[in-house]
């Protein structure tokens, strides 16, 4: 081989082998390009769903101060609304107290005043004595006679673990059974607490038993004090509530209206005494 043709090879083979030596170069370069290429979507996607965590995050945290805000609207109208309504409820309530007992405009403020003042003052809310209220009102009480009766209507209520609106239903019954006054009210409930906590009985059915017999009861001179420990003693034997008063109430009228058969037996000195009806009546 001559001289030249060595020369000729040797060139060439550095032309070649550069150009594989940048062809090499250029694939490296590609190849790192690729591996980039492949490492970004995933570097993108991962912030993407960095940024979507972040928002979400800010969305959950807008959504409960959203919901925060929307319980104390919430808590706010039940409160304030309730107020409202409670306050809507008193207003008719005394309304009808005022038609109920014929009061005037001044003397249903007084009541009213009365019942806030007891709403302060005691365990009862002024929205409990104001049907209080109505239901003496109902019995035929006046303004002067509710105001008088309330303040001795709670103590019942409150002895006997009652609503007050019940208590003044029982209270009612019995003044106006035993024509008694708005003064004595406090001994008829020293009366009642005694029969119902001394017998198997509770305030609810003696107020019932008294309704049904006191009328009756009353016009035959039995006394107030009577009928209770009779209703009482009936309670212990199992007799109670309207039993009782049914009982009592068909002893008074036979009292009344004797038979033929009884009216012997009532005439004996040692079966009777005279009331101040000037009635005989058995001992």
């Amino acid at each position: 081989m001559s001289k030249l043709t060595s020369q000729l090879e040797i060139r060439l083979q550095d032309q070649v082998s550069g150009a594989a030596k940048r062809a090499a170069q250029n694939l490296g370069g590609i190849t790192r390009k690729l591996r980039e290429m492949n490492a970004t979507p995933v570097s993108l996607g991962t912030k993407i769903q960095a940024a979507m965590a972040r928002n979400n995050a800010a969305l959950g945290q807008a959504r409960l101060g959203l919901v925060d805000a929307m319980a104390g609207v919430y808590a706010l109208n039940r409160t304030f609304g309730a107020s409202v309504k409670s306050a809507g409820n008193f207003q008719e309530t005394m309304k009808m107290v005022g038609v109920l007992s014929g009061a005037s405009a001044d003397q249903v403020a007084k009541m009213a005043e009365q019942a806030k003042e007891l709403g302060r003052t005691t365990q009862f809310t002024s929205n409990q004595a104001a049907p209080a209220q109505e239901f003496l009102a109902m019995a035929g009480f006046k303004s002067n006679q509710i105001i008088g009766a309330l303040p001795a209507t709670l103590q019942l209520a409150s002895a006997a673990s009652m609503d007050l609106a019940n208590a003044a239903d029982v209270a009612s019954n019995v003044l106006t059974g035993y024509n008694m006054t708005t003064d004595e009210l406090a001994h008829a409930n020293d009366v009642m607490v005694t029969a119902f906590t001394s017998a198997n009985t509770n305030l609810q059915d003696l107020g019932v038993a008294l309704k049904y017999a006191g009328p009756v009861a009353s016009s035959a001179g039995i006394s107030f004090e009577e009928a209770s420990a009779a209703i009482a003693m009936m309670g212990n034997a199992g007799i109670q509530g309207s039993m009782a008063g049914t009982g009592l109430r068909g002893a008074s009228t036979r009292m009344l209206g004797p038979t033929t058969e009884m009216q012997p037996a009532m005439q004996n000195p040692a079966l009777q005494s005279t009331t101040n009806t000037g009635r005989c009546l058995p001992m």
